[in-house]
């Protein structure tokens, strides 16, 4: 993950991630060049994009409000694999994020422990724009989404969203999924 410069050097060696780009599937074999090919030029096509942006509209129009004219989305993808040791603490999602959507991909349903948590703040007035990864402490846990196959987990980006993954204790363990983010440009909300 670090080597993608989406977290400074050192962070989450845990996590692997392949963006689903041209430039980032360019080194695959050619039999899997070509179907992650065919795949982004679906999943990340604005057709998709601007469907997950209807899906949750009514709270897109109250975060964006009359900005939302003004503002430019697009997708951002990635292929995700995390291991033994791996584990983000409670927070909400860069301020550019919109929508955010995992798409579990375990080889069987033997490990729904492994999903992502919701978290309620202890101080229930807390919120966050955007950035940090809180403590587990300062937050209850609500729920964890299953790690199940053929599983999604969408949620809309606010200053309450907050998720993250527990501690992963399963030894040699291959966690996969695939990363899909609605960003939004043009506005500061």
């Amino acid at each position: 993950l670090a080597d993608t410069g989406r977290v400074p050097a050192g962070a989450y060696p845990e996590r692997f991630v392949l963006p689903i780009t041209p430039d980032g599937i360019a080194t695959l074999t050619s039999e899997r060049r070509e179907f992650w090919s065919n795949f982004l030029s679906w999943f990340r096509g604005q057709n998709f994009c601007l469907s997950m942006i209807d899906k949750f509209e009514p709270y897109v129009r109250k975060r964006l409000g009359d900005d939302i004219d003004r503002c430019d989305f697009t997708a951002d993808v990635l292929a995700v694999r995390d291991l033994t040791n791996y584990s983000i603490g409670p927070h909400t999602d860069a301020p550019h994020r919109l929508v955010t959507m995992l798409f579990y991909c375990p080889e069987d349903d033997s490990r729904p422990h492994l999903g992502t948590s919701i978290y309620w703040p202890l101080k229930s007035d807390f919120r966050c724009r955007g950035g940090p990864h809180y403590p587990f402490a300062q937050f209850k846990k609500i729920t964890t989404m299953p790690y199940k196959r053929n599983t999604l987990f969408a949620f809309f980006k606010d200053e309450r969203s907050f998720h993250g993954v527990e501690p992963i204790q399963d030894r040699n363990l291959e966690r996969d999924l695939i990363l899909y983010d609605v960003r939004v440009a043009g506005t500061n909300r």
